[in-house]
């Protein structure tokens, strides 16, 4: 076996590997992050038939001599000491250093089935996967069905991503046939060796076809395959089926401790649902930690700590998504279902409870800090007719008094979509979940709009754009589920409390004498004191603040809706006044390049870049904006207005609404 990258003739097209970048966003904040969510998707998805749960081994093993494994990268350093490789990497990346690597193994699972000789996409419909030609043999394509939790094809590039020289390798056992395989892919740069050119992509494997000299095909022989799992200090017995990666070199921020974080962070619902264990080993000291369904907080308390904020923020989620799973369904609130005719919204959420008693239930309960369940129904139709389904979701929510950021988690068939954040009143704490069935059609829509790096829903994607009757609307529908159900159910049931101020005031009870207590002699007059009383204020708007921009609604104290509203919006400078410094390449509510506006009993009457007059026509109205540069401080500056018509200059007297920053 050997390493081989394929030299460059005058029709092949120069591209380097740019989609390894996919992965590198707020949301991924490093090369674990990125494996662990990528890493155990591809595992869940390959769990063998009537498995209960999947079983994945982390081990970090080194470092050993250098050159004592030197048989396994023959023919590579050539490719890494090339220039060319060093400026795509910003660095030089070399073999002669003492070894250490990642293994990665997956039980319960299938291996890489399907013919490891395959170089083209199979023509027709097929009921049989081909693992090993798709994981191997394709980047930026998939094989994966809509129940699969990968659409993109790109998280098998998280391997080489996490390595300092760019590189893999991939022992299989397969369920089907029980035959073992041995094959490696490295991810560098076009690059120069002596005075060729060769593609960023090289294999690691036997090149016996002269004809076709570098298409790779894997090793088969028992005794180097034994050698191999020895080497490496594979687990996995000759006949367990599943998948075996080394990554060798592994970046300096895949650390034990690191993978835990993540780990549990991105999995957390299925851990504790029991669909997966993992173990955290480092061979170096023979310490293992198990991650399981009655391990997983023990594990945070002693290795993250219960001190610290990032330990409260994971055992937080932790026990109240074990409180999720153990709610009883029977008192789950069925939510009914917006038209089928129209676009889903949440402007008359409160007539898609049961009755009026199941609202002021529901509130009264969430005051009270009880944990509520939703189901909230919606029709998935696709725009060429294969899908016109009844889904749903579900939404679980919780009022606490413990203070601090909302945390609000998405779920998709416990895939943890991390970029996702709409809730902001503080202590709340939700969880919105989909698709836990494989063939649920909300899941599959949820999962085609997801980005290649499984962190946001997004409405541009090539498996979502176009296909879905309604289909951004459905987005937006579960999006901003729980920021609506909040809204609804923190207004104070409405009514006279007559116990309200008794702390400040007492009056006599029904039935009892008042005080026969003899009166004062009448003495020098006092002159009384007419002090000067200010109307109370009137509230009309509320404007808070979301993740990308703002949303607009009847303030909770108000008592009528105003005509119009004026509302102006810019980015802070450090200077002068930001709504006239405001500059149209910013963002344009004219255009709206890039923003996304939600309406909901409001239109719009007029519009500059950055100011709208919006016309009142229902009193529940609703504006949800978003969009803006979440690295930028918005100023939003709301005030209603007694007419549909104003000038900037206008005043409006004491009426301000709430100003959100």
């Amino acid at each position: 076996m050997e390493w081989r990258f394929k030299k460059l003739t005058r029709n092949d097209t120069l591209q380097n590997a740019s989609h390894l970048e996919f992965f590198h966003n707020e949301a991924l904040q490093s090369a674990v992050d990125a494996l662990a969510r990528e890493d155990i998707q591809n595992r869940l998805d390959a769990r063998g038939r009537n498995e209960p749960r999947v079983e994945v081994r982390y081990k970090l093993c080194g470092p050993v001599a250098v050159g004592s494994h030197d048989k396994w990268f023959a023919g590579l350093s050539p490719h890494l000491a090339s220039p060319q490789v060093k400026e795509e990497l910003g660095v030089q990346p070399s073999l002669q250093r003492p070894l250490q690597w990642l293994v990665v193994e997956d039980f319960a699972t299938t291996g890489l089935e399907g013919d490891p000789q395959c170089f083209q996409d199979p023509i027709g419909a097929s009921p049989q996967r081909n693992d090993f030609f798709w994981f191997i043999r394709n980047v930026g394509r998939s094989g994966k069905k809509g129940g699969d939790r990968g659409r993109w094809g790109l998280g098998k590039i998280v391997y080489p991503a996490a390595s300092k020289v760019r590189s893999f390798f991939a022992y299989t056992v397969r369920r089907s046939d029980g035959a073992r395989l041995l094959v490696g892919r490295s991810v560098l740069a076009v690059h120069h060796v002596d005075g060729s050119q060769h593609d960023s992509e090289g294999y690691f494997g036997r090149f016996d076809d002269e004809q076709h000299a570098y298409f790779a095909t894997p090793e088969t022989n028992a005794a180097t395959l034994d050698k191999f799992a020895a080497d490496f200090a594979l687990t996995r017995l000759n006949q367990e089926p599943g998948l075996s990666l080394v990554v060798p070199w592994p970046e300096g921020d895949i650390t034990m401790d690191a993978l835990i974080r993540s780990l549990v962070e991105h999995w957390f619902w299925v851990i504790l649902e029991d669909r997966l264990v993992v173990h955290v080993t480092l061979a170096a000291t023979a310490e293992e930690v198990i991650l399981s369904r009655d391990t997983v907080e023990d594990v945070i308390r002693r290795r993250v700590g219960e001190g610290t904020l990032e330990g409260q923020q994971l055992l937080r989620k932790l026990r109240f998504a074990r409180e999720a799973q153990q709610f009883d369904s029977r008192h789950t609130i069925q939510l009914s279902a917006c038209p089928s005719s129209s676009a889903p919204k949440w402007d008359t959420i409160d007539e898609r409870f049961p009755s009026p008693e199941a609202v002021e239930t529901a509130r009264q309960a969430y005051h009270a800090g009880g944990l509520l369940s939703f189901d909230v129904p919606v029709r998935v139709r696709r725009c060429d007719g294969a899908t016109d389904e009844a889904a749903s979701f579900e939404i679980f929510l919780q009022r606490t008094d413990t203070g601090g950021q909302a945390v609000e988690t998405f779920l998709r068939d416990g895939l943890t979509i991390s970029g996702q954040h709409f809730l902001r009143e503080p202590g709340v704490l939700a969880i919105i979940k989909a698709g836990d069935n494989p063939n649920d059609a909300l899941g599959t829509l949820l999962g085609d709009a997801e980005n290649p790096a499984h962190t946001r829903w997004e409405r541009g994607g090539k498996h979502f754009r176009g296909r879905y009757e309604y289909g951004p609307s459905i987005l937006t529908y579960v999006q901003r589920s729980a920021l609506h159900l909040c809204s609804l159910l923190s207004r104070r049931p409405e009514g006279v409390d007559r116990d309200l101020l008794q702390h400040l005031f007492s009056v006599p009870e029904p039935g009892k004498t008042a005080s026969t207590a003899p009166k004062p002699k009448p003495g020098p007059g006092i002159r009384p004191i007419n002090p000067n009383i200010k109307p109370p204020q009137k509230f009309f708007v509320e404007c808070s603040k979301i993740h990308g921009g703002f949303h607009l609604r009847p303030h909770p104290k108000a008592v009528d809706a105003p005509v119009a509203i004026q509302l102006r919006a810019a980015y802070e400078v450090v200077r002068g006044n930001p709504f006239r410094l405001h500059h149209p390449a910013d963002f344009d509510f004219t255009k709206r390049t890039g923003l996304d506006l939600e309406f909901a009993g409001l239109t719009i009457s007029s519009a500059t870049a950055n100011r709208l007059i919006l016309t009142v026509e229902r009193s529940d109205f609703s504006l949800t904006a978003t969009g803006f540069d979440p690295h930028r401080d918005l100023i939003v500056d709301v005030r209603p207005l007694h007419s549909s018509t104003a000038d900037e200059s206008e005043p409006v007297g004491t009426d301000l609404s709430e100003t959100a920053s």
